[in-house]
């Protein structure tokens, strides 16, 4: 089983994923990653913040490209080149973030592609933009 090919590929494919944020996703993301910033684990400390409540670490939402870029688009056997998020309004707890990434640009002569991202919650307002370069997977001959 494989992603597809450069060749395959066409400017504007889409693929989409959802997730609603939940007390365990704050807590695995903190525990791997060492982040227990208190915006994201103390509701008391979170309360007196500009936010109002706790927030989900950026990793949360933006978590979201690696399914789309590792299993549809362009899927299995491709290889990160790099990716980049930009934030633009808080997700919290309970809220159901789609994401969604678009074919954007196609180099065949390179094999590489970059996919846009954009991220929203549960209203259509947009939390979160991205993007990734990768290298889809060749052909097997």
């Amino acid at each position: 089983m494989s992603g597809r090919t450069i060749q395959e590929l066409t400017l504007g494919d889409k693929a989409q994923v959802s997730k609603t944020v939940t007390e365990a996703d704050i807590a695995f993301y903190s525990a791997i990653s060492g982040n227990f910033s208190p915006a994201y684990v103390d509701q008391a400390y979170a309360k007196g913040t500009s936010y109002g409540a706790r927030i989900a670490p950026w990793g949360v939402p933006g978590g979201l490209m690696a399914p789309i870029l590792g299993m549809h688009l362009p899927g299995l056997g491709s290889l990160a080149l790099e990716s980049w998020t930009r934030h633009h309004q808080p997700v919290y707890i309970g809220d159901t973030v789609t994401c969604t990434g678009e074919l954007v640009e196609k180099d065949e002569a390179r094999n590489v592609v970059e996919i846009g991202f954009t991220m929203t919650n549960q209203n259509g307002v947009v939390v979160m933009t991205g993007g990734a370069r990768m290298m889809p997977p060749k052909r097997r001959g």
